[in-house]
């Protein structure tokens, strides 16, 4: 079987720097609203109904830019929704939720190095771990 995933990431509606920005300016700003979750449920909808392309968006966190990419989806058998709000949408065969905090995962983020470490994130992180 044939399996695209679709990056919850690249669905936020600001870049990385400025979504991090608007955090600041408000912790309001974190969470459901921040992200486009009604475009990616399109997009998943979509390809229930056999649609053989959509326009997926995806974000570059070290040029702090997002792009969209058509992703041809004829040959996919299974299409997966990945990241911190998939839960929410609808119409899923399967939900996973890894129980791992985000104090467990810090090594890891340290390591991926995609954004400088601030404090502040872990605060964020907070947020969205009771979410």
């Amino acid at each position: 079987m044939r399996a695209e995933v679709l990056h919850m990431d690249g669905y936020f509606k600001l870049p990385p720097r400025e979504n991090h920005q608007a955090r600041l300016d408000s912790l309001d700003w974190v969470g459901l609203n921040e992200v486009r979750l009604d475009l990616l449920q399109d997009h998943l909808d979509a390809f229930r109904r056999g649609a053989s392309r959509i326009l997926v968006p995806e974000v570059d966190y070290f040029a702090n830019e997002l792009s969209v990419r058509e992703l041809d989806l004829s040959d996919v058998d299974v299409l997966i929704a990945e990241g911190t709000y998939t839960l929410y949408l609808t119409g899923l065969d399967a939900g996973i939720f890894m129980p791992t905090t985000y104090q467990q995962t810090r090594a890891v983020r340290m390591k991926r190095v995609r954004e400088p470490y601030d404090p502040f994130v872990e605060r964020v992180l907070h947020l969205e771990h009771a979410l």
